[in-house]
């Protein structure tokens, strides 16, 4: 329970320190494309969907056929949607390892604060109100 309360405080002290300076945790595209990581999941993903075709291969006796490339319908057919599921397992298993959450969400909590003070970020045309709109059915 004690844990529990030191980690609330953390993620307290970290919320009141994104709202007291939020263009600190702004990230670059560069740093969001960083933070999710991508060709490392790609990698992963390849491995894996490599790995269980190779598996399938091997373990119905097909080896040889893929190097005399005789390949049948079957044997592709089996393997793809096995490839598949392990790319789909993977997926998710290298989002939890690869990506980074924390710098994410906080890039989302200071883009939310920021919003707040500028109504046009990241947009730079200016904020026009509804009733000034050329086309406006406001009464004025």
């Amino acid at each position: 329970a004690l844990r529990r309360k030191q980690h609330e405080k953390k993620c307290d002290d970290q919320g009141a320190e994104l709202q007291h300076e939020p263009y600190k945790f702004l990230l670059s595209q560069q740093e969001k494309q960083y933070a999710r990581n991508i060709p490392f999941r790609m990698a992963f993903n390849g491995l894996a969907a490599g790995s269980s075709a190779i598996y399938y291969l091997s373990r119905h006796n097909q080896l040889g056929r893929v190097r005399a490339l005789s390949i049948s319908f079957d044997m592709v057919f089996g393997v793809a949607w096995r490839s598949l599921v392990a790319v789909a397992i993977a997926d998710q298993i290298g989002r939890r390892l690869f990506c980074n959450y924390v710098a994410l969400r906080k890039h989302e909590m200071a883009e939310y604060e920021v919003k707040k003070v500028m109504r046009t970020w990241p947009s730079p045309r200016p904020m026009v109100a509804q009733h000034q709109k050329p086309n406006s059915y406001f009464w004025v």
